[in-house]
Order: structure tokens, then sequence, then C-alpha cells
């Protein structure tokens, strides 16, 4: 599995994750889970970025 899938995957079962337990309350381990969430979103975004750069220099 590529990166970019790898990560894309973790997202959404970081997201899965969160929305559960954000209805149940929002305490430190969620923040933590959103933090880390937000934290894979910019390295998928930034993989998306550098495939879009690459893929304009061929």
């Amino acid at each position: 599995m590529d990166e970019k899938t790898r990560v894309k995957r973790q997202i959404e079962k970081d997201r899965e994750i969160l929305n559960h337990e954000l209805l149940h309350g929002l305490d430190r381990e969620v923040l933590n889970m959103s933090w880390k969430l937000d934290e894979l979103i910019v390295r998928y975004m930034k993989i998306e970025a550098i495939e879009a750069i690459e893929s304009g220099d061929k």
C-alpha cells in the first residue's frame, strides 16, 4: 500500500473514532485524536501537492 492510500485510510479511521467520541463528550483524549487527525490531513495534503507538482513536470 502506498503512503497516500495508507494516510487516507488512517484519516478515515480516525475521523470515525473522533465522531463517535464526540457523541459522548469532549475530553483530553478526544482533543488528542483531533490533533492527530489534523496532522494526518496536513500530511495527506502535502502528498497531494507533491504529486500535483510532479505530474506537472512530466
